[in-house]
């Protein structure tokens, strides 16, 4: 790899940490919602058997 692409990718790695960074947050803001849902359908389940 010449030295030009090796200096203009080392400049991108900040960006590239950040948006890895922000992908593991969403990904665990979409695990919090998944849980959420799954947990109000399940009562939402179980509440109907009991009636």
């Amino acid at each position: 790899m010449n030295d030009l692409l090796m200096d203009g990718l080392l400049k991108q790695l900040p960006f590239v940490k950040v948006v890895h960074q922000e992908t593991i947050e969403l990904d665990r803001s979409f695990e919090q919602v998944a849980a959420s849902f799954a947990n109000e359908l399940l009562l939402n389940v179980m509440g109907k058997k009991e009636l």
